[in-house]
């Protein structure tokens, strides 16, 4: 069985801090996705540690975030990359507010959720930017591809970039 799926196993046994200890380790192995890195934050809350998850998210969760999302999205421009490393930070923040509520924190239920807000907008802005940004990337590999002389690209090029053809 992978590292993973005991993690979950021990988790519906409810042994919280063991899952936890499995997830961990096999986060520093590298073996993590987004999904996983999320679904260990309310093991915290129900292992009695919900003192702890701010501090393991900024230390450990959102570093393994901020690499997850380079090595995914390298290749992308920047304005993309942030984009979705918002939207990543949003669904952290959004899972904190969760069990800060299930904790009856509400100080920071309302703090958790006032940055996971925040990273949605962030992330729909920069989506926004980032995505012009590769259109036009886009559109100067065509010119190299096929010439200046659009008239002569392919028609389904012709129509998609009609906003850049002069």
């Amino acid at each position: 069985m992978n590292q993973l799926k005991l993690a979950t196993t021990k988790a519906k046994e409810g042994l919280f801090d063991e899952a936890i200890e499995i997830l961990l380790f096999a986060y520093q192995s590298g073996i993590s996705s987004e999904a996983d890195i999320l679904k260990v934050l309310p093991y915290y809350q129900k292992a009695g540690r919900y003192n702890e998850l701010e501090k393991v998210c900024q230390e450990d969760f959102i570093p393994q975030l901020e690499q997850l999302n380079y090595s995914t999205l390298s290749h992308k421009c920047e304005e993309i990359q942030k984009s979705f490393l918002s939207l990543k930070l949003h669904k952290l923040y959004a899972k904190l507010a969760l069990c800060a509520e299930r904790e009856n924190q509400t100080e920071d239920e309302k703090r958790y959720i006032s940055f996971s807000q925040h990273y949605y907008g962030v992330y729909e802005d920069l989506l926004e930017q980032g995505t012009k940004v590769e259109e036009l990337k886009e559109f100067k590999n065509i010119v190299k591809r096929y010439g200046k002389n659009s008239h002569l690209w392919p028609e389904f090029l012709q129509k998609e970039f009609s906003k850049y053809i002069k």
